[in-house]
Protein backbone atom coordinates (compact mmCIF):
# COMPACT_ATOMS: atom_id res chain seq x y z
CA UNK A 1 0.00 0.00 0.00
CA UNK A 2 1.43 3.42 -0.95
CA UNK A 3 2.50 5.62 1.95
CA UNK A 4 0.07 8.38 0.88
CA UNK A 5 -2.87 5.98 0.99
CA UNK A 6 -1.85 4.72 4.43
CA UNK A 7 -1.42 8.28 5.73
CA UNK A 8 -4.84 9.15 4.32
CA UNK A 9 -6.41 6.17 6.05
CA UNK A 10 -4.80 7.08 9.37
CA UNK A 11 -5.84 10.73 9.04
CA UNK A 12 -9.35 9.64 8.08
CA UNK A 13 -9.55 7.50 11.19
CA UNK A 14 -8.18 10.32 13.34
CA UNK A 15 -10.52 12.97 11.97
CA UNK A 16 -13.80 13.00 13.85
CA UNK A 17 -16.70 14.67 11.96
CA UNK A 18 -14.12 16.48 9.79
CA UNK A 19 -13.72 19.41 12.19
CA UNK A 20 -10.75 18.82 14.46
CA UNK A 21 -8.30 15.98 14.79
CA UNK A 22 -9.79 13.84 17.53
CA UNK A 23 -8.19 10.51 18.27
CA UNK A 24 -10.99 8.01 18.66
CA UNK A 25 -10.53 4.64 20.28
CA UNK A 26 -11.05 2.96 16.90
CA UNK A 27 -8.44 5.28 15.39
CA UNK A 28 -5.94 4.35 18.09
CA UNK A 29 -6.55 0.65 17.50
CA UNK A 30 -6.12 1.12 13.75
CA UNK A 31 -2.89 3.07 14.19
CA UNK A 32 -1.41 0.51 16.58
CA UNK A 33 -2.43 -2.26 14.17
CA UNK A 34 -0.80 -0.47 11.22
CA UNK A 35 2.35 0.20 13.23
CA UNK A 36 2.54 -3.45 14.27
CA UNK A 37 2.02 -4.66 10.69
CA UNK A 38 4.64 -2.18 9.45
CA UNK A 39 7.12 -3.30 12.12
CA UNK A 40 6.58 -6.98 11.28
CA UNK A 41 7.13 -6.24 7.57
CA UNK A 42 10.38 -4.39 8.34
CA UNK A 43 11.59 -7.29 10.51
CA UNK A 44 10.82 -9.75 7.69
CA UNK A 45 12.75 -7.63 5.17
CA UNK A 46 15.67 -7.30 7.61
CA UNK A 47 15.70 -11.07 8.21
CA UNK A 48 15.72 -11.73 4.46
CA UNK A 49 18.57 -9.26 3.95
CA UNK A 50 20.60 -10.90 6.73
CA UNK A 51 19.98 -14.34 5.20
CA UNK A 52 21.18 -13.12 1.81
CA UNK A 53 24.26 -11.62 3.44
CA UNK A 54 23.61 -7.97 2.58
Amino acid sequence: MPREVMAGLVLGLLRDRGEELVVTRRGLYAISYLMKAFYIKISQIRAMAIRKGI
